[in-house]
């Protein structure tokens, strides 16, 4: 069920889903087809504790902006108390991803991320991130089929000081392959085969805790 509020820009439709569903691109769809027939809306804001890898986007429904704010999970426990500091929930933002082709055929492909901007309720403006810096880990969905996200490549861009992925590395020992593993503490994938589907998916989990999806489709790969 959608309702509306007031802001300083006129009248917002809220959505809050139930906190043990993933919130897909349908319901986004319920919400937009909802709200853009409320006068005097133009923002709608769809507020999960998960949603699915294909609606991560800000979208825009002619005159309707849509946009999604994951809820924090300690709103989970009722125990918990809260500080001043404490954000219940942060916009999601959109990781700055690079997909470009290696040869001139296409069929060999390297992902990298950049960053990504996420929202300061502090100062009302965007801020922008490091991958390497504020990056915990980010994975890899190489042949992205818009259902689920499959993980095939998991990286950590601190890792070379993170003792867990060093503990990791001496337990494979000889069974890395150097060439492959090099990437793991890197913002960048190293080479992939094209994907069938036309598409990848890119998770990051950044330092704070916020969880972002992007799917990039051939169209948008660089040469």
């Amino acid at each position: 069920m959608t309702h509306t509020a007031r802001s300083n820009q006129g009248k917002v439709a809220l959505c809050i889903a139930q906190d043990d569903e993933t919130v897909d691109q349908s319901a986004i769809d319920s919400v937009a087809e909802e709200a853009i027939h409320i006068p005097g809306v133009k923002t709608a804001l769809v507020v999960g504790f998960a949603f699915a890898a294909d609606n991560t986007r800000r979208e825009r429904r002619g005159h309707l902006t849509v946009l999604k704010a994951q809820a924090n999970q300690d709103l989970r426990i009722r125990d918990l108390t809260h500080g001043a500091q404490d954000q219940a929930f942060r916009l999601i933002g959109e990781p700055d991803i690079e997909v470009r082709k290696l040869n001139a055929k296409g069929d060999s492909l390297e992902v990298k991320v950049n960053g990504f901007d996420t929202y300061d309720p502090a100062t009302g403006q965007l801020k922008s991130s490091e991958a390497a810096r504020d990056i915990v880990c980010w994975m890899l969905d190489t042949d992205h089929d818009l259902k689920g996200f499959y993980a095939r490549r998991i990286h950590f861009p601190n890792g070379k000081e993170d003792d867990q992925v060093q503990a990791v590395k001496r337990k494979l020992g000889a069974r890395i392959n150097p060439e492959l593993w090099q990437y793991v503490t890197k913002t960048a994938s190293g080479p992939l085969v094209r994907p069938k589907s036309g598409r990848v998916a890119v998770r990051v989990i950044t330092t704070t805790g916020v969880e972002m999806t992007q799917v990039i489709e051939e169209k948008d790969w660089s040469s």
